[in-house]
């Protein structure tokens, strides 16, 4: 019985210290890629944490940080991706294609929802599972990004959602106990 109950614990020490680690990664987001493909994959109900700085230009010599442009005046909305956030705010998306397949269609933008506003920084808990990717808010319908410059450097930390761990651990005390049955026999 020792030896279980050592393996129950060692699957709760594997278990709680899963919960509290996360993977960080550090992405160079450029004003002059339309979206930024972190390559990490988000599963619902992952807590990200998302930090920005730098500065970068959304047009010549419109230099702004992450929170993007507050003095432009442009009335065209329609080169936004997410109304929710100023002319040149850096952006995040959960999904397969940032541009929802209407790249450069300027009658589709700017869209209320499916936009996550990163400015600084964000922390959220994905409500579904996908591709993140970074990218600013500007040149959803003219795609010209020729006048953009500078870019920002983004750590993205990311911490699996608990059920999905509990499973993992639920495996290995399985696994474990049915070693020790064996060892029994």
């Amino acid at each position: 019985m020792k030896t279980y109950s050592a393996l129950l614990g060692i699957a709760a020490a594997v278990y709680f210290a899963n919960v509290q680690s996360s993977n960080g990664s550090t992405i160079n987001v450029s004003a002059s890629s339309l979206w930024t493909d972190t390559s990490i994959n988000l599963e619902l109900g992952t807590t990200v944490t998302i930090t920005a700085s730098g500065s970068w230009s959304w047009a010549y010599g419109a230099t702004c940080g992450p929170t993007g442009d507050p003095t432009d005046t442009t009335p065209d909305l329609s080169d936004d991706f997410y109304s929710g956030a100023l002319k040149g705010a850096l952006l995040a998306y959960i999904g397969a294609d940032p541009t929802q397949s209407h790249f450069g269609d300027a009658s589709f933008w700017p869209q209320a929802s499916g936009y996550w506003l990163v400015g600084n920084s964000l922390q959220f808990t994905s409500l579904y599972s996908g591709e993140l990717w970074l990218g600013m808010n500007d040149d959803a319908g003219s795609k010209n990004t020729y006048d953009n410059s500078g870019s920002l450097t983004v750590e993205v930390t990311t911490v699996p959602e608990p059920g999905s761990l509990a499973l993992a651990t639920l495996g290995v005390v399985i696994a474990c106990g049915g070693a020790f049955w064996r060892r029994l026999r």
